[in-house]
């Protein structure tokens, strides 16, 4: 039996509970969610700081693999479908969204809700492209609704014949009022703020190290332009976060001798 009598129950599955725009709004709707109309589930890595913070906010969870399709972990999330008599499956992402669509297979009563975060496609090979994008057309049959998160990222998929224009609706990504506040206050009383009186225009990216980010290519390009304009001691680049291409960043910026120029924060 996969139909619910009471509460709504919806299972949110991510490939990844690190630092990251999915797993953070995956977290958000979970905190936000009417707890008087739905009952949140959540399959995730066991990793920070996602697994905890969702646990601890009274959801029952599921670890599994990270960024990685598993047989064992399908098994272990077909059985949770049915034990827990889910209603809606709401994957984030690639990986998880493999993992939702095949579940309609199994329980063909569950809808099945999909948020792609992001057009990954581009600095693939060809042959694995063609692998990716066969293997998405194919599962947006057992899509019920699709997410995009912006225009432009829904406008990507339409054109690659990835998504069907009737099933899909846009919620923009956004920052909770009582975030910015935060970062507001931080900003007042970090040494890194851009009211210092040294005359210096700094310039902040925060995001995961990541290939999809690209973030190479924006350490090689703030080099270029502020040695090209003539620019040093004038503008500096302040980097925050972390991921697998950080050391590649940071060896890069040594290698182009930026000097104090850009700064990584973790």
């Amino acid at each position: 039996m996969c139909k619910s009598l009471s509460t709504i129950k919806i299972l949110f599955i991510s490939s990844r509970a690190d630092i990251g725009g999915g797993p953070l709004q995956m977290f958000d709707i979970i905190a936000n969610i009417d707890r008087g109309k739905f009952t949140p589930f959540a399959a995730l890595p066991d990793e920070e700081p996602f697994y905890g913070r969702i646990g601890a906010a009274g959801v029952k969870t599921l670890p599994i693999k990270k960024r990685a399709v598993s047989i064992f972990d399908f098994y272990e999330l077909a059985k949770f479908v049915y034990s827990n008599n889910i209603d809606i499956v709401h994957s984030h992402g690639k990986g998880a969204g493999v993992y939702s669509r095949l579940l309609k297979l199994f329980c063909p009563r569950v809808k099945i809700v999909h948020t792609f975060h992001g057009f990954h496609y581009d600095n693939m090979p060809v042959a694995k492209i063609w692998m990716h994008k066969s293997t998405e057309k194919l599962l947006s049959g057992f899509t019920d609704r699709f997410v995009n998160v912006s225009e432009g990222e829904q406008l990507q998929y339409m054109l690659a014949g990835l998504l069907d224009f009737r099933k899909t609706v846009i919620i923009k990504n956004h920052v909770p009022l009582e975030s910015l506040k935060l970062m507001e206050s931080f900003i007042k009383q970090s040494k890194f703020s851009a009211s210092n009186d040294d005359g210096i225009i700094r310039f902040c990216a925060a995001a995961r190290f990541d290939p999809v980010k690209q973030m190479p290519f924006l350490v090689e390009s703030f080099v270029k332009a502020l040695n090209r304009i003539d620019l040093q001691g004038k503008i500096k680049l302040l980097l925050i976060g972390g991921g697998e291409e950080f050391e590649t960043c940071r060896g890069l910026a040594d290698k182009m001798n930026a000097g104090s120029a850009i700064e990584f924060l973790g």
